[in-house]
Parts: structure tokens; C-alpha cells; sequence
């Protein structure tokens, strides 16, 4: 391992190359090895003595806050988030007044100093921080891009915990927006953020809303997919449990039997032909229909235990086996 003072000239010179554009993870030292900067060979003692150097020669440069960054993670690996954060918010300045408000750099410490409040349970600290990342993300990045879609979840998962339930909309519908223009109409990220967007509605009872969109996935899903798809059969599914919520029932049980007829097709494993079964059983019973409610619910049965059979709408019954005799056993 190159000694420490080696490794400081090394980071010194490679620092003042590597910030162009992204925040660089990996330095090449003692010969060609590989180290990632503030892990192994080169911990938080080597990026210490780096960081005294850069600030004695240029405090506010673009290489001292990278040096700040990296150990702001080293530090946050450790656990240590109070100076991780105060390291990054070190970071945070200096790149927004060398670099401009809107650089990727911007975006990366905005994101880990989000997570350090995140990890000391301060959302209202780390929320600020995330949606800065997410403007300059959405601004330089495709909106399936990795990094867009997590930075949205970890949004959404913040205006959640807060109560912030408009905010969560706003975001949800403007991320939906930004990918209906970059990407087709059923690319993945459109389709989940459609789906995120029903449950949302739903959970919150506004469910002609929550039919809207769930009417779209279900338009993408079969011009993507086809009519007889997996995908379309959960699509129809999903809608036809929005039209039960709204008492929709002649159009929730056309869709659900549209289902029901892919998946018997397909033969799929057993979870899905059990969540449109259920919602038909419920769909049924909803509606004083009891014998078309038992029907299925024999099927279902028969689905997890074949053998096994109901009396009515209570007992059911084991076939017989040498020397053991038929009992009914109750499973409702």
C-alpha cells in the first residue's frame, strides 16, 4: 500500500482532473491498483491529510469539495451522520458557486446529504435536499435513468411519512408528464408511474380518478403486450377492483371475467388466478349473489388444496382414504 503522504500527492493531482461532469469513485495509485475513494487502502486518515493539503492551497475549489464529499461518505458508512453532514453541507456550497446550482456534482452531495437526514430520521431536513436533486436530475437525465427514479421514490416515500399528500400527487404527475414526452406510451417507468399514481388514488378514495388511469395501463398494456397477455389479465384485474370500489359492478365482473379467461388460457402459478378469483368472490357477495360467490369459492379451494371439496358454504369435505373417515372441516 502506498504510504499516506503518496496517496495525499496522488489524490491531490487526480482530484484536479476527474470533475468534469460526475462525482469519480475509483483513483488508480501504487502502480495501477484500484482504490475506491473512501473505503480500503484509502480511508478517512489518508483523505484527511488530502483535505488539509487542498484547503491550505485552494479552500474554496472544485477539488476541495470533492475531498469533503468523499469523506463525508466515509464518515457515513461509519455512522458518524452529524459530520457527514456538515461535510457534505461544506460540499453543497462550494460546488454550487464553482460548478453553478445545476451541476450533476449539485445533485450527488444533495442526494447523500438527503440520505444522512433520512438516516438520523429528519425528513423534514432531508426533503429539501432531494427535490433539488431531482430539478437538476430531471433537467440532464432520461426519466428511467436509475438514479431519476430512485431519487422520486425516496420522494414520495418522504412526502408520505410527512402527511404531504398534495406534494406526493405533484410529484407523481409531474414525473408522468416529463416521461409521457421522453418515453412510449407503455415503456415500464410510464406504466409505474400509472400504477403508482391508481394506488395513490385509491388509498385516498377517489376512485373515478384512480379508473382513469387505471383504463390507461390497460389500453398501453394490451398495445404492447396484446389482448391475451399475463400483464393485460393483472391490468384488467387491477381496473375491474377500481370499478367494484366505485360500484361499477356490471363493468368490474366483464373485466375480471376477461381475466379469468387469460389466466385459464396461460395457466399461470396459482397468486394471480387466486387475487382475480378473491375479487370475484367479493365482487359476488357484494351483490347477494351466493351461489355464483360458492362456485368460485369451490374453485378456489380446489386450487389450494385439489381434493377437497365444500358443503354448502361452510364445511368442506376430504375424500376418503383406506381406513380413515370422511370429516368436515371448517375453514371459514
Amino acid at each position: 500500500m502506498a504510504p499516506v503522504k503518496e496517496v495525499a500527492l496522488a489524490l491531490l493531482v487526480w482530484s484536479a482532473t476527474v470533475l468534469a461532469n460526475d462525482m469519480p469513485s475509483h483513483l488508480q495509485v501504487d502502480g495501477g491498483t484500484a482504490y475506491r475513494i473512501g473505503d480500503g487502502p484509502i480511508g478517512t486518515k489518508a483523505l484527511e491529510v488530502v483535505l488539509a493539503e487542498a484547503e491550505a492551497t485552494a479552500p474554496e475549489s472544485a477539488q476541495v469539495a470533492a475531498l469533503l464529499t468523499f469523506l463525508g461518505d466515509r464518515h457515513r458508512t461509519e455512522s458518524r451522520y452529524e459530520e457527514a453532514a456538515l461535510l457534505y453541507q461544506r460540499a453543497l456550497a462550494i460546488f454550487q458557486k464553482s460548478m453553478g446550482a445545476s451541476h450533476p456534482n449539485v445533485a450527488t452531495v444533495s442526494l447523500n446529504l438527503g440520505a444522512t437526514y433520512q438516516a438520523r430520521r429528519q425528513p423534514n431536513d432531508a426533503t429539501p435536499h432531494y427535490e433539488r436533486a431531482l430539478a437538476i436530475l430531471e433537467q440532464q437525465m432520461s426519466p428511467d435513468h436509475a438514479l431519476v427514479t430512485t431519487t422520486v421514490d425516496s420522494l414520495a416515500a418522504l412526502y408520505r411519512q410527512q402527511g404531504r399528500t398534495g406534494d406526493l400527487e405533484r410529484l407523481y404527475q409531474r414525473s408522468l408528464v416529463i416521461a409521457d414526452k421522453a418515453l412510449h406510451a407503455g415503456h415500464p417507468r410510464v406504466l409505474a408511474l400509472l400504477y403508482r399514481l391508481v394506488m395513490m388514488y385509491q388509498v385516498e378514495g377517489r376512485f373515478a380518478v384512480a379508473a382513469r388511469y387505471g383504463q390507461r395501463i390497460l389500453a398501453a398494456v394490451e398495445q404492447v403486450r396484446g389482448p391475451m397477455h399475463f400483464s393485460t389479465a393483472l391490468a384488467l384485474s387491477n381496473l375491474a377492483g377500481t370499478y367494484h370500489a366505485q360500484a361499477r359492478y356490471g363493468d368490474a365482473e366483464r373485466l375480471y371475467k376477461r381475466a379469468l379467461a387469460i389466466l385459464d388460457r396461460l395457466n399461470p402459478d396459482e397468486s394471480a388466478l387466486t387475487r382475480v378469483l378473491n375479487g370475484m368472490i367479493s365482487l359476488y357477495e357484494a351483490q347477494g349473489r351466493q351461489v355464483e360467490a360458492e362456485a368460485l369459492a369451490d374453485r378456489l379451494l380446489a386450487l389450494r388444496n385439489p381434493g377437497v371439496r365444500r358443503l354448502g358454504y361452510g364445511p368442506v369435505v376430504i375424500p376418503q382414504h383406506a381406513g380413515l373417515a370422511s370429516s368436515p372441516i371448517r375453514v371459514r
